[in-house]
């Protein structure tokens, strides 16, 4: 199964990115540019997504309401990122 994960991506003064998943607490990543950001993001996602599952709760939904943090970044992209859900997930209601 697949699902789309909302990202936030902060750019660095250095060029790279820093991004978070308004959906899953926790889950950080960062990548040199924005394409190196948003594959960071989807193994960072999908590695939690297999703890979560291993641990026996349900995995999240996507949230399409939340607020930006900007963590003092001078600009920030959203994307949505499609990740591979492991096998045994339930679905959060």
């Amino acid at each position: 199964m697949t699902r789309a994960y909302t990202v936030v991506l902060l750019k660095d003064d250095d060029g790279g990115y820093g991004v978070y998943v308004p959906a899953i607490p926790g889950c950080y990543s960062q990548g040199d540019n924005l394409a190196h950001a948003l594959a960071m993001a989807k193994e960072a996602i999908e590695l939690h997504l297999e703890v979560t599952v291993e641990d026996g709760e349900p995995v999240p939904r996507d949230k399409h309401d939340f607020r930006l943090r900007m963590n003092g970044a001078k600009s920030a992209a959203i994307r949505r990122v499609q990740v591979t859900v492991p096998e045994a997930a339930t679905v959060a209601s």
